[in-house]
């Protein structure tokens, strides 16, 4: 490898790794600053009409930042794979930049079906090795989950309590996107989906960069 290319690949390390941080940055910081926007909204409107919809709008932005949540954790894992697979290896002759190896893995996700993934991807998996790099996802998760449980009895309560139209319509509808968030996280949001990913995309990378594994 050229001089140039080992200032590069520095370069490239330092930058990830700095990326690395702000997404677990924003992974802890959001829901937080979620929770006290609402509690200072719900003190602040709480003798205004608009206070019905505080619960719906709350259990809809928590959807939306676990979505954001899982997205930075599967980024994370992604970064953190390539990593280990290409920056810390001694393969130097080898690298292409991230940029470029990351359209690859693009490509490679597009042209294989998910069975196919598994297929070949088995054999670069090591069960023993799968880190815990993610477990801080759970506590977050139940955060989340907790808010919108309040968050959807809060509004059937009061939705029960009042004989407003308008109250009713907007404790069903939070019952609903409730149910919608609920139907994320017993599927691709449990917390189960995300403790092999950096060893899953540790995997992908080898593949898609025609690397041998390790031993």
């Amino acid at each position: 490898m050229t001089r140039s290319n080992e200032t590069l690949r520095s370069l490239e390390y330092t930058t990830l790794r700095s990326e690395l941080l702000q997404n677990k940055q924003y992974v802890f910081e959001r829901p937080l600053l979620i929770i006290t926007a609402a509690g200072v909204a719900s003190v602040q409107l709480s003798r205004e009409p608009v206070v019905v919809l505080l619960p719906i709008l709350l259990v809809f932005i928590l959807l939306i930042n676990l979505w954001f949540t899982v997205n930075r954790l599967r980024s994370m894992a992604r970064i953190a794979a390539y990593i280990e697979v290409v920056l810390e290896s001694d393969d130097g002759k080898r690298w292409i930049g991230w940029e470029k190896s990351l359209r690859m893995h693009r490509i490679w996700m597009k042209l294989h079906s998910q069975e196919e993934r598994k297929t070949m991807l088995k054999p670069y998996i090591e069960q023993a090795a799968i880190p815990d790099a993610m477990m801080f996802y759970p506590p977050i998760f139940w955060l989340h989950g907790v808010m919108v449980i309040l968050a959807v009895a809060v509004a059937l309560i009061t939705g029960m309590k009042s004989p407003e139209i308008s109250q009713v319509i907007a404790s069903w509808a939070t019952l609903l996107v409730g149910l919608v968030f609920g139907g994320y996280c017993i599927g691709p949001y449990r917390p189960g989906k995300m403790t092999n990913l950096i060893e899953v995309q540790r995997a992908i990378w080898i593949v898609v960069l025609g690397r041998r594994k390790r031993t």
